[in-house]
């Protein structure tokens, strides 16, 4: 900010920075094909006086993302546009119309048909087909008084992590899986701002965290700003953003919040990834990670770069003070 540049402008132009350059494959055109083959771009800006919130969801056609949500947040009286009402939204903006497919993008989709369709994102099919076939596939049918079947489909949302495989997913230096950014300004004056083409394969029509207020990022004015990474449609269910804000609202330092929020997600799905940036309004920053490498990256003005912070991993925190 030291060309004086408005928060705004600063969160924005961080996200299209990433967008353009297709930070990690999973920010920007190019890459995550969903179901159909298609790319499809969630973004969010969010500014604190006034609590305005911009986003889009679903977007394609349209490669600016993070530009379409300010629009949304600057031209309209709503807070989300999805789909091909945001492509038409953005057209009447002057947005360049410009495919978010590419052959890359392409690629990744063919590969996976070959592959029957695996990974992807379906559940308690019948015959568990998902799990070894491409669809149309035919969903289960619990009848009315069958509680053990309700209790073994809820079983199977909820398996806790001794249950299954240890994972851990590696966020390399270029990118996070979502680009959350946070801005405090000279005055104390908070922005936030997301970006993302979600995870690869998602069902047609997903619509994921990081374009929710509360959820991707969230700032509250004289209290803080957060920004979320990770496995978005888990953290869409308990906003850990606005979470986080909330305890740093209370005297909470940023690391703490950062954690308490992950631990409440953890209590109850503790084998989901995730990871968060948090800052107070004093401009003390804090994160934490859960299941997952996270780094984040900070500039104050005055600083001749930018510095790297690697977060340590939540779980094995936690597992080293057990074992003292």
């Amino acid at each position: 900010m030291r060309d004086n540049k408005h928060r705004l402008d600063v969160v924005q132009a961080m996200c299209r920075y990433c967008e353009e350059k297709q930070c990690d494959g999973s920010v920007g055109y190019g890459s995550h094909p969903d179901t159909d083959g298609h790319v499809t771009l969630d973004a969010m800006v969010m500014d604190g006086p006034g609590v305005r919130v911009g986003s889009v969801g679903a977007l394609y056609g349209v490669r600016n993302a993070i530009g379409v949500a300010r629009a949304v947040m600057e031209h309209t009286r709503h807070s989300l546009l999805v789909g091909s009402g945001a492509k038409r939204f953005a057209r009447m903006m002057g947005f360049e119309k410009k495919s978010t497919e590419t052959s890359a993008s392409t690629g990744q989709f063919l590969d996976w048909m070959d592959k029957r369709c695996q990974p992807n994102f379906y559940i308690n099919m019948q015959g568990n087909a998902q799990q070894w076939s491409c669809g149309p596939y035919t969903p289960n049918q619990p009848s009315a008084n069958s509680l053990e079947q309700i209790l073994s489909i809820v079983a199977t949302d909820l398996t806790v992590a001794e249950d299954k495989p240890e994972e851990t997913r590696d966020v390399a230096v270029s990118g996070h899986d979502t680009i959350a950014a946070i801005t405090l300004d000279a005055e104390g004056h908070l922005a936030c701002a997301t970006t993302t083409n979600g995870p690869g394969h998602k069902v047609a029509g997903r619509v994921g965290d990081s374009p929710i207020a509360g959820s991707g990022c969230y700032v509250e004015e004289g209290a803080g700003g957060a920004g979320a990474t990770g496995d978005g449609d888990v953290m869409l269910r308990f906003l850990p953003s606005f979470h986080a804000v909330q305890l740093m609202k209370h005297g909470a330092s940023p690391t703490e919040a950062c954690e308490q929020a992950l631990k409440k997600i953890g209590h109850v799905y503790p084998d989901f990834s995730g990871g968060m940036v948090c800052v107070n309004k004093q401009g003390e920053i804090g994160a934490a990670s859960h299941n997952m490498n996270f780094q984040y990256t900070t500039a104050t003005l005055g600083d001749e770069d930018p510095t790297v912070v690697h977060v340590p991993n939540l779980l094995s925190a936690m597992e080293l003070l057990e074992a003292h």
